[in-house]
């Protein structure tokens, strides 16, 4: 049975997948009701299968809305979270490294076929013993087969669902929420082929009437999709990123975002760059983290869900690592 969402919810997260286009397609996911956004929630090519966690505000009936830019494409939706007014509250973190396979001493060795492992996440990176729930960037690097990754609380019956799908060679992320076992941990399991596979920590949630100085205030709160930032357009920047290229992107008091926003949920998506690369996104000010919230190939275009703190200026980061690309965010939700 999937995880029933209340009738008191108001936002809802969902893993949505894209299923084998004919055609090189956007999917765009917004509240029924509303206007459709112009902003994309899932970039893929012909052919690709291809998942990106999606944040979005309910419509008054309680459903989302999901459009199909080009061609024929399956679509699946599975929910992994939601939020009412009284539930669980949002912490975003600075990106925290837990786990990395290429670099022992973690886990040494790549996941193997039909593989599940458990990796603990209470009391590492900032996370609580309180947590009930966490938000992992999640990278499968460079599989020897097509293959999925799905992410679920330890002790529970591994879901029918995938949070992360890639071609074999591919090396991709996806921002994955997911609940915590009774011991502290998640369990990661691969499908096919070997791959190795990061986990960075972006943030947690925690039952909001615990914590000593937090409120209800502090939950997050989605907003129609809203592009903030467009390189190829003058959104922003009127210029691609070149390699290692680092800008500041103003998003606290603009496009809904209160001036007291601690953090912001964005849609980060890189457009067609020169040359396989990875962007990286943290807070303004701070120092930057040895985390990748965007890995692509050269010539493609993908897109992940990015939770990002907000510096003290009221920016965040964002960095290229290779060649140049341009860049796309549009905002999805954000945390007081």
């Amino acid at each position: 049975m999937g995880l029933a969402v209340p009738d008191g919810a108001v936002a809802v997260v969902l893993n949505v997948t894209a299923v084998s286009p004919t055609a090189e397609t956007h999917l765009t996911v917004w509240p029924t009701g509303a206007a459709r956004p112009n902003v994309s929630s899932l970039n893929l090519p012909a052919g690709d299968t291809r998942a990106n966690l999606v944040a979005a505000s309910l419509g008054a009936d309680g459903t989302v809305s999901v459009f199909n830019n080009a061609g024929l494409t399956n679509v699946i939706v599975d929910v992994v979270g939601y939020h009412t007014v009284d539930g669980d509250e949002l912490v975003p973190t600075d990106p925290t490294r837990i786990l990395d396979t290429r670099q022992p001493p973690e886990s040494p060795t790549p996941w193997t076929e039909r593989e599940s492992r458990s990796v603990p996440v209470r009391g590492l990176a900032g996370v609580p013993d309180d947590a009930t729930g966490v938000f992992l960037n999640v990278t499968a690097v460079a599989p020897t087969a097509a293959t999925h990754l799905t992410v679920w609380p330890t002790g529970d019956t591994r879901p029918l669902a995938s949070s992360l799908n890639l071609g074999a060679g591919q090396t991709r992320p996806n921002l994955v929420f997911s609940g915590i076992g009774d011991d502290g941990s998640v369990s990661v399991f691969n499908n096919a082929g070997l791959t190795h596979v990061v986990l960075d920590v972006v943030g947690y949630t925690v039952p909001a009437a615990v914590p000593e100085g937090r409120t209800e205030e502090s939950a997050f709160i989605g907003t129609p999709p809203t592009r903030v930032l467009d390189s190829r357009n003058g959104i922003g920047f009127s210029s691609p990123w070149g390699p290692k290229a680092e800008r500041t992107v103003l998003v606290r008091g603009t496009n809904g975002i209160p001036a007291d926003a601690t953090s912001v949920v964005l849609n980060l998506t890189a457009v067609a760059p020169s040359t396989a690369t990875h962007l990286t996104v943290w807070p303004s000010g701070g120092t930057r983290p040895t985390a990748s919230n965007l890995n692509v190939p050269a010539g493609l275009t993908a897109a992940n869900l990015v939770l990002a703190q907000i510096g003290a200026d009221g920016r965040i980061r964002i960095r290229n690592n290779e060649g140049s690309v341009h860049v796309v965010a549009d905002v999805v939700g954000y945390h007081r």
